[in-house]
């Protein structure tokens, strides 16, 4: 969502063409001397996580999306089944035309008038039962979504217009990539260096956020630091 990112560009062409099929579980390998095109690859995704996937922008409009779609679908206005032959024009277009809260929230999306980030944390910031805890919130639907009710309750704001977003636990799938070496198939994390240091690099792109609309931005920012803290206090009594 314009986040203006230059990233990306890899030697894809290399890595597609070298891709062999080995007798051993029929796993799909590069040979050890593409190794620099594959870690290209790596470092690319890497930097693709803060700027795009990851980008506060990009979130904020993607979840004003969703949230907008699954209100739609909640209220009867819209099937799964015609969603998913929709194109992204055709569903905005929709949506303008379903129940006060999703053309707003489509509105303003359109308008790129975005709801911000009241308040973030990052990996590093939390302790470890800390960010265990908020992860299982994050994996549970029904226990954010009764924190963002307290919280809008508490802010005196409608409901839907303060938005948690809790990504998963960070994983790096490709360092799972197949490396033949020495007639040895092995993972790149077992033979790349620059690879194996993606892993802890990768949790650092991770971050918790809530959004907000800007005019209530400091009152829900001081609220969620209050609920967070409780969540603290919660975790050492345990």
């Amino acid at each position: 969502y314009y986040t203006g990112t230059a990233y990306g560009v890899i030697d894809i062409d290399r890595i597609v063409h070298t891709v062999e099929t080995k007798d051993v579980d029929g796993a799909k390998v590069l040979a050890y001397s593409d190794i620099t095109a594959a870690e290209s690859l790596l470092i690319a995704r890497d930097l693709m996580y803060p700027t795009v996937y990851n980008h506060k922008t990009k979130l904020a409009a993607e979840n004003m999306v969703i949230r907008a779609t699954e209100t739609a679908i909640k209220n009867n206005e819209l099937k799964t089944s015609e969603l998913i032959s929709m194109t992204d024009f055709e569903l905005i277009e929709f949506l303008k035309e379903c129940n006060e809260y999703s053309k707003l929230m489509v509105e303003r999306y359109v308008e790129r008038k975005l709801l911000k980030v009241a308040f973030s944390t990052s990996w590093s910031e939390l302790e470890n039962r800390r960010r265990e805890r908020i992860l299982e919130i994050g994996a549970n639907p029904k226990k954010m979504s009764r924190m963002e009710q307290e919280l809008c309750e508490t802010c005196d704001v409608e409901d839907g217009w303060i938005i948690i977003d809790i990504p998963p636990e960070p994983k790096i799938e490709e360092l799972e990539t197949k490396i033949v070496l020495n007639g040895k198939v092995e993972n790149i994390e077992n033979i790349s260096p620059l690879a194996r240091s993606l892993e802890s690099t990768f949790k650092t792109r991770w971050e918790m956020r809530i959004y907000c609309l800007p005019e209530v931005r400091e009152e829900v920012r001081d609220k969620a630091m209050h609920m967070f803290e409780l969540i603290s206090r919660q975790e050492r009594l345990v």
